[in-house]
C-alpha cells in the first residue's frame, strides 16, 4: 500500500507500507525523492510526524546529494560549455542567423582550442548526445596519446598500443597484450586526476592485480597522493548528462 503526500520541506513524498518492515525508515534520493517506508500498522499521519522529526536530516541529505551530482555530472545546457584539458566546446542555440534556425544535424565547427556545435529547436537530443561525444573525442585525441606517451617515457613502463573508448563505466582498462584503453572523457578531468588514471593503467603493465606491490608504485608515481587522487577521482562520472 502506498500514499503520495505533499510535505512543505521535502516535496512530494512516498510512504510505503510493508508487512516485513518493523520500523520506520526514511529513504533520500535526488532524483526518485523522498520514501517512507513504514509497518503495516503504522499510521500515515505518525509517518508524517516521524518525517517531521527528521526533517533536518532529510534537507541535509538532499543538499549533499544536490552538491555531489553538480560535481559528478557534467552539465550543458543552451549556450552550454565543457571544459576539456584540450580546448572549450562551445554549445549554442541558433546563434548564427536563419542558416542554423532548423538544423536537424548539429553543426560541429572545430578549431585548435575552440570547438562550437551549433544547433536549433529542432535538433534531435539523439544527436547532440552524438555531437558532443565526437568534439570531445577529437580533442582528447589530440591530448590523450601524447600525455600517455610522455607519462611512459617518464616511469619506463611501456606500453604496446593505446586506444582511445568512450566509456560509460571505467576511465581505463590495461589489457594481458599491455594494450591500453583510456576514456576520452579523461580530458575532462582536472589535470592530476588525468595523469592518475593514466599512471594507473601503466603501473598495470608490471602489476595486473591491485595487490600491495602496484599501490606502492602508483603511489610514488603520483608522489604519495594516490589515495587522495582515488577519492578524488570517485566525484566524477564518464557520463555527460542533460544535453538540450
Amino acid at each position: 500500500m502506498e500514499r503520495i503526500v505533499l510535505h512543505p520541506r521535502a516535496g512530494e513524498v512516498k510512504i510505503t507500507k510493508r508487512g516485513v518492515s518493523s520500523s520506520i525508515r526514511i529513504y533520500v534520493h535526488l532524483k526518485r525523492g523522498v520514501r517512507v517506508v513504514i509497518p503495516v500498522y503504522v499510521r500515515y499521519k505518525d509517518a508524517i510526524s516521524f518525517l517531521d522529526s527528521k526533517i533536518e536530516w532529510v534537507e541535509r541529505s538532499l543538499e549533499r546529494q544536490r552538491k555531489k551530482e553538480e560535481i559528478r555530472r557534467s552539465k550543458v545546457a543552451e549556450n552550454g560549455v565543457i571544459k576539456t584539458l584540450a580546448g572549450q566546446i562551445f554549445i549554442t542555440k541558433d546563434s548564427l542567423g536563419a542558416e542554423y534556425s532548423n538544423l536537424r544535424e548539429p553543426k560541429i565547427i572545430f578549431g585548435e582550442r575552440e570547438t562550437h556545435i551549433i544547433y536549433s529547436a529542432m535538433t534531435p537530443s539523439a544527436s547532440m548526445d552524438d555531437a558532443v561525444i565526437k568534439a570531445i573525442k577529437q580533442l582528447a585525441s589530440g591530448y590523450l596519446p601524447n600525455r600517455m606517451a610522455a607519462l611512459s617515457e617518464k616511469s619506463g613502463l611501456l606500453f604496446e598500443k593505446l586506444s582511445l573508448k568512450n566509456n560509460r563505466s571505467n576511465w581505463g582498462s590495461c589489457s594481458s597484450k599491455n594494450n591500453i584503453n583510456l576514456n576520452i572523457h579523461l580530458v575532462r578531468l582536472p589535470a592530476h586526476l588525468c595523469d592518475y588514471v593514466i599512471y594507473h593503467e601503466l603501473c598495470h603493465l608490471k602489476f595486473r592485480n591491485h595487490g600491495k606491490d602496484f599501490h606502492k608504485l602508483l603511489n610514488t608515481l603520483c608522489d604519495g597522493r594516490e589515495r587522495e587522487y582515488s577519492r578524488e577521482l570517485r566525484q566524477y562520472s564518464p557520463v555527460i548528462s542533460e544535453l538540450k
